[in-house]
C-alpha cells in the first residue's frame, strides 16, 4: 500500500487526475480519500501520463490522499507527477462531439451494418475518443467497434481521419473529418461511410477457431459483449468460444444484443494443460470440462472426445517460447515429421496461422507440417486469431469453412466442425484462396486413382482479395517443396 498526499481545489462537477506511471502489468485499485475510485490502467516499461476521471464528491479543498493497493504485494511500480484538473474532460480537451454511420446497399436501399471504425489524428497517429455511446459499441484508443453501424462519440478539435472496415471480404471506406473551434460543442457533426462485399466465398463461411474473453479467460480486456461486438464488426460467421478450460455458450450474450442475423456461436475450451493448448469443439457448456491437468495427451485427447468435441485442434505449437512449446517438449524435428519422448499423436489439426502471435519464421510451421504430412500423418491447418483484446483483430487470421448452409445465422455446427477436422476449408490472413476439380472443392481431399481421378488431373485455384490488399503472386508447395 502507498499514500501520498497532493493539493486540489473542489469545483463544480467531474475532475481530471493526471498520473505518470511505468510497467503496470497487474491490478492496482486507486482510492482517494478512501473512497475506492478506479484501477490504474495497465501499461508496459516506458513511463507515460495517463488520466483517470473523478466523480463529484471526491476530491476535498487542500490536502487529497492517494493510496494505490496491489493485487500483489511484492508488485512493484513506478509512479509520479500527480496533478488534478479542475476542469471537465469536455472542457480540459476542447472535444466536439460527432456521429458515425456505417452502411451497405441491399437492393438499392442503404442499411446499417456492424464495423469496425478507425480514426487517425493528423499525425497518422491513433486518436483517443471520448464520451462515445456505449449500447452496441467497443471502445479503444484510436478503435470503435459498432454493432448497430451507429455510434457517437467525441474528440478535440483538430483534423481527422475516419475509416471503415469490415474484415477481409469487405471494402474499406474513409473520410475526413474536421472538428473546429467554431463549431459548438453541443451541436452534432454526421460521418457517413459506406461498405461494398467485395469478396464472394461461396460454400464456404468464416470461421474464427480461437477466441477469448476477459470475463472467463481472466487475461486481455474483451467482455462478453465487447466479444460479441467485434465478432460482428469483422464479419466472423463461424464464432468458437476457446476460454481457458471453461466451456463458454455466447449466444444468450448474443440474442441480448440483437446479433443473432451475423454469426454461429460455438461452445468450445482451449483445454490448457502442462503440455500445450488444444481447442476442442463442439462441447456442451453445461457439461464438466475437459481433462486438463495431465501431461498424458491420449487420455486428454479422450477425455475431449468423450465431452463430444468433433475437432481437436494443436494451438501456437511453437509458443511458448523455448522449452515448454509443445514441439520442443517431445523433440520435434522439423525436417522429418519425428519425434522423440513420451507423446502419442491424435490430433486433428495444427493452427499454422495465429495472428496473435509475431513469428521470426512465417513458415517455420509450414515446413513442420510438410514434414508430418510426408511421414504419412494425417494433419490438417486452420488459422485464428486468439484475439484477447478488443485491439486484437477477432478474425485478423480466420478459417474458410466448407459449409452447405449459407444462413451465418443458423449454421450446422457439427457439419462445419467435421469439415475442419478433415481440412475442408481454406486458411486466411486476408486474402481467400480455393481449389476445385471440374468445377467442386477439393480441399482435404486425396485425390488418388483409386478414389476414381484420373490423372494427369486439372486443377482451378481462385484467388480473391479486397481492394485495400495488394497481392503480387501465390506459390505452390508440392510434397513440402
Amino acid at each position: 500500500m502507498v499514500n501520498v498526499a497532493f493539493e486540489a481545489r473542489v469545483f463544480s462537477g467531474e475532475g481530471i487526475l493526471f498520473l505518470k506511471q511505468r510497467d503496470v502489468q497487474n491490478s492496482w485499485l486507486l482510492t482517494l480519500n478512501g473512497k475506492p475510485t478506479t484501477a490504474l490502467k495497465k501499461c508496459g516499461d516506458g513511463m507515460g501520463e495517463f488520466r483517470y476521471v473523478i466523480p463529484e464528491g471526491i476530491i476535498v479543498d487542500g490536502e487529497n490522499t492517494l493510496t494505490l493497493v496491489g493485487q500483489i504485494p511484492t508488485d512493484d511500480i513506478l509512479f509520479g507527477d500527480i496533478r488534478y484538473s479542475e476542469e471537465s474532460t469536455r472542457e480540459c480537451f476542447d472535444l466536439r462531439q460527432f456521429a458515425l454511420h456505417v452502411s451497405h446497399e441491399v437492393a438499392g436501399v442503404q442499411e446499417s451494418i456492424p464495423a469496425r471504425i478507425t480514426i487517425v489524428d493528423s499525425k497518422g497517429e491513433l486518436a483517443e475518443m471520448f464520451y462515445a455511446s456505449f449500447e452496441h459499441v467497443a471502445l479503444r484508443p484510436g478503435n470503435l467497434y459498432t454493432g448497430t453501424g451507429h455510434a457517437t462519440a467525441e474528440l478535440p478539435v483538430g483534423d481527422y481521419v475516419v475509416y471503415a472496415s469490415r474484415g477481409m471480404e469487405w471494402s474499406r471506406a474513409k473520410v475526413d473529418l474536421h472538428l473546429t473551434a467554431e463549431r459548438p460543442q453541443t451541436s452534432v457533426q454526421t460521418v457517413e461511410l459506406k461498405l461494398v462485399h467485395e469478396v464472394d466465398t461461396p460454400g464456404f463461411v468464416a470461421a474464427d477457431t480461437h477466441i477469448h474473453t476477459l470475463t472467463h479467460s481472466g487475461h486481455g480486456d474483451a467482455s462478453m459483449d465487447e466479444r460479441q461486438i467485434t465478432l460482428a464488426g469483422e464479419g466472423v460467421e463461424l464464432a468458437i468460444a476457446t476460454d481457458h478450460n471453461h466451456n463458454i455458450d455466447h449466444r444468450p450474450t448474443q440474442k441480448r444484443m440483437g446479433l443473432s442475423a451475423y454469426y454461429t456461436p460455438v461452445v468450445g475450451n482451449e483445454v490448457s494443460t502442462p503440455i500445450g493448448h488444444f481447442n476442442a469443439f463442439p462441447l456442451n457448456s453445461k457439461d464438466p470440462v475437459p481433462l486438463h491437468e495431465s501431461s498424458d495427451l491420449k487420455a486428454l485427447l479422450a477425455s475431449m472426445r468423450s465431452k463430444g468435441a468433433r475437432t481437436t485442434i494443436l494451438n501456437h505449437p511453437r509458443w511458448p517460447e523455448g522449452d515448454k512449446a509443445p514441439f520442443n517438449t517431445i523433440g520435434l524435428h522439423s525436417r522429418t515429421g519425428f519425434w522423440k519422448g513420451p507423446w502419442a499423436s491424435g490430433c486433428d489439426v495444427m493452427e499454422l496461422i495465429n495472428s496473435d502471435i509475431k513469428e521470426k519464421d512465417p513458415l517455420q510451421l509450414y515446413r513442420v507440417w510438410f514434414s508430418s504430412m510426408n511421414k504419412g500423418d494425417k494433419v490438417v491447418s486452420v488459422g485464428s486469431s486468439d484475439s484477447h483484446k478488443v485491439g486484437v483483430v477477432v478474425g485478423q487470421g480466420r478459417t474458410y469453412v466448407q459449409s452447405k448452409i449459407s444462413d451465418v445465422s443458423r449454421l450446422d455446427i457439427n457439419e462445419c466442425s467435421d469439415n475442419i477436422a478433415r481440412g475442408h476449408s481454406s486458411v486466411s490472413m486476408g486474402m481467400f484462396a480455393d481449389l476445385t476439380h471440374e468445377g467442386k472443392p477439393v480441399m482435404g481431399q486425396l485425390l488418388g486413382v483409386d478414389e476414381g481421378y484420373r490423372l494427369p488431373l486439372n486443377l482451378e485455384l481462385r484467388f480473391a482479395d479486397p481492394s485495400w490488399v495488394d497481392s503480387e503472386r501465390f506459390i505452390v508447395f508440392v510434397n513440402g517443396q
